[in-house]
């Protein structure tokens, strides 16, 4: 046995012997850790793969070694070292496990993050994972605790609905018997795994999970995997570079897979990507192609679990949307009832994200015969958010009624469905430039399809809404400073000139009235708004202040409570524990 060998079989006896504490405890680890780190400088791969194996599950396991092998020093550049050099598979598998022990202890990911340390290309490491699947399993476990926040059992969340942070921790020492239990980890800052992740993608991580995903045979490694990838994509400077090394594909194939939690999670990623990502920039393949991501994404719209999920994934299938082949698939996937359940949110977000989407889809021969009716839910739907507080939301709207007032029998069903009020109101007193020229299209365009909707026929009675509309067209046309919705009002003046010279525009002063009018009905809702607003946190406030209140209360009681408890012990009395009687006690909160 030659030297390279011997020094490789005497750290792998190390690396098993830390597996159980009863080794390397005080002065028996100082021999074994002294030949380990000698190991870690051998200029042969295969011995310093098994020396850093040994070390990181030795630090991870004796905590009073910890601070003499110093895991964030030469140990996690020798293992990062490794994971990037081209060496055996069976090289990369060693390194990988001690990567997995690593990323257990508490400091690494914050030295990772703190130090700006850099993973280095991992393409070697992508492609012994293709040789080697064991691999797989300890590499994902270290990736996901590199950057997914660890998941809380039941009990322990259930325990942080009753007690704070010290409570929960005095109680797990005193059910060691009084011998104490080791700290607990602490908690993951978001911010650092999200650092972590885009470190990750930067160094090709993405490439070995793609593999991973290749090779996959169970739902132990979709699962994570899928969680890495969603991590991975909430940095938004990441997802272009991960739709370019596999990513977007890996998440296509967990869409499919049967366990769906790593379905939601996948979808959700998706969701992200699509925000970023111009549809035409996806790898078009068979099946992978951004066709597929259409199901997936509507599925989140309907099952999501919160808003965000809602809002990220209409506003992908809105980016979509603006492809004619994709805009199909939506239709005929039923996203546009998707779409409509959206808005029965109250958040503003989600529905601006629907808006913008169905406003998409408007010219989808299947979505056009929707808007025929006045009384229909989709032609509510735009002529209500014409009227928005949000303007991005309104801009959305306005421009869907642009873009279908002219054809005939949609424009007039939306004269019918009152679309004029907003549209007047927009052109005479709105302030937002993109509003105000989708406006003035929608009123150019109702008044040339559907001219006695909006005029009344010739010779015959004029409509009330007329004359506003006409002043709203006259308003832009003369004093407009927005040059395309000025021009859109001076065209659909001529055109009225031509074909209407029955119907004239009406006085300056009459516009003018019609302005002050708005402008005081328009403060009058601001200043209720602004009132039920002031009512509402004041009740709130109070709300606040009478729990606030009551917890001291109780507070006060626990500790007179516990102060005669001790009291009574230093006197050697026997105490009864009070009971707590209150009818709102805390800790029946949620029991009916």
């Amino acid at each position: 046995m030659d030297d390279e060998d011997l020094q490789k079989s005497l750290a792998e006896v190390y690396a098993h012997a830390a597996n159980d504490p009863q080794h390397f405890r005080d002065k028996a680890g100082e021999e074994p850790l002294k030949n380990l780190k000698a190991m870690l400088k051998s200029p042969k791969p295969r011995v310093r793969c098994r020396a850093c194996v040994a070390l990181a599950k030795t630090a991870l396991i004796h905590q009073n070694h910890r601070v003499d092998i110093h895991p964030t020093g030469k140990l996690l550049s020798a293992t990062l070292g490794l994971l990037e050099a081209k060496v055996p598979a069976s090289v990369h598998r060693w390194a990988v496990e001690a990567l997995m022990y690593l990323t257990v202890l508490p400091d690494t990911k914050a030295h990772l993050v703190e130090k700006g340390v850099e993973f280095g290309s991992m393409v070697a490491l992508a492609e012994s994972v293709s040789k080697e699947d064991s691999i797989s399993f300890a590499l994902i476990q270290a990736f996901r605790r590199l950057c997914v926040t660890r998941e809380k059992s039941e009990d322990q969340k259930r325990l942080e609905t009753e007690m704070n942070k010290e409570q929960i921790e005095q109680m797990r020492q005193l059910s060691q018997g009084g011998l104490g239990a080791a700290p607990t980890e602490k908690e993951d800052n978001p911010e650092t795994l999200r650092k972590l992740a885009y470190r990750l993608v930067q160094d090709d991580a993405v490439l070995v999970l793609a593999e991973v995903m290749t090779h996959a045979k169970s739902d132990a490694i979709r699962l994570p995997c899928a969680e890495i990838l969603l991590a991975m994509a909430i940095t938004p400077e990441a997802r272009g570079k991960m739709v370019q090394q596999g990513g977007f594909k890996a998440l296509i194939s967990l869409t499919l897979c049967d366990l769906q939690k790593a379905k939601d999670c996948a979808a959700w990623a998706l969701a992200k990507i699509g925000i970023s990502i111009n549809p035409a920039l996806y790898p078009r393949r068979t099946g992978s192609g951004p066709e597929a991501m259409v199901t997936p994404l509507i599925k989140l719209v309907d099952d999501a679990t919160n808003e965000l999920q809602t809002f990220e994934a209409c506003m992908a299938l809105c980016n979509l949307a603006t492809v004619d082949d994709l805009k199909d698939r939506i239709v005929a996937g039923k996203g546009w009832r998707a779409l409509e359940m959206a808005l029965t949110s109250d958040n503003e977000l989600v529905q601006r994200a629907a808006v913008e989407c169905m406003s998409n889809l408007v010219t989808h021969d299947d979505i056009l015969d929707k808007f025929t009716s006045p009384t229909g839910t989709p032609m509510k739907i735009f002529v209500g958010f014409c009227g928005s507080e949000d303007i991005k939301t309104q801009i959305a709207a306005t421009g869907g009624v642009a873009t279908l007032a002219g054809i005939p029998e949609i424009g007039a069903a939306f004269v019918e469905a009152k679309v004029l009020d907003p549209l007047v109101e927009i052109a005479l007193i709105g302030e937002e430039p993109a509003v105000i020229h989708r406006a003035a299209v929608a009123l150019q365009r109702l008044l040339e399809s559907a001219t006695e909707q909006v005029l009344g026929p010739v010779g015959g009675a004029v409509p009330e809404h007329a004359m506003l509309a006409l002043g709203a067209v006259s308003s832009l046309a003369s004093k407009s400073t927005v040059q395309p919705a000025k021009a859109a009002a001076q065209a659909a003046i001529r055109a009225l000139e031509a074909s209407r010279p029955d119907m004239k525009l009406p006085p300056p002063q009459l516009v003018d009235e019609a302005v002050s009018k708005l402008l005081a009905e328009q403060a009058a809702r601001i200043a209720e708004q602004e009132a039920a607003e002031a009512a509402e946190a004041a009740e709130a406030a109070r709300v606040v202040e009478e729990e606030a209140a009551a917890k001291a209360e109780k507070a006060a009681k626990r500790e007179a409570a516990k102060a005669a408890a001790e009291q009574a012990a230093q006197d050697g009395m026997p105490t009864v524990e009070e009971v707590d009687d209150d009818e709102d006690d805390e800790d029946l909160d949620g029991v009916i």
